[in-house]
């Protein structure tokens, strides 16, 4: 974003190439967490709804970027493409505590199974 605002072609680089690895670490996470909350036919839909979601973001990307860059230049488009990636890591992160939250139910729920099991 700020090699947008400073038109230094160096620093859009290794910025592309930053946001490049984390983009595909990203869709292997993503890809591990849909597998560990479905199961089956479940799992088949939800890999594909999410890969179904990425390429819509791609679209609407190739579609409003270049019009914010007409109107406002390089700096403030990449700007929104920056906002957009800051709203997805809070929502993240409030996927990372539904999923503690959950696995600390699911543990809790164990013990009781196991407690009843062993006739305590």
């Amino acid at each position: 974003m700020m090699g947008g605002f400073q038109e230094r072609f160096n620093m859009l680089l290794v910025g592309r190439i930053i946001f490049g690895m984390g983009g595909e670490s990203m869709g292997v996470a993503q890809s591990a967490m849909v597998s560990k909350w479905f199961k089956g036919a479940e799992l088949s839909f939800a890999l594909g709804l999410n890969i179904c979601v990425s390429r819509f973001g791609s679209v609407l990307n190739a579609a409003v970027v270049p019009a914010v860059y007409e109107s406002s230049g390089l700096g403030i488009a990449l700007l929104v493409g920056f906002l957009v990636c800051i709203y997805s890591l809070i929502n993240a992160f409030g996927l990372i505590y539904l999923d503690k939250k959950s696995e600390t139910k699911e543990e809790r729920q164990e013990f009781k199974n196991n407690a009843k099991d062993h006739g305590f």
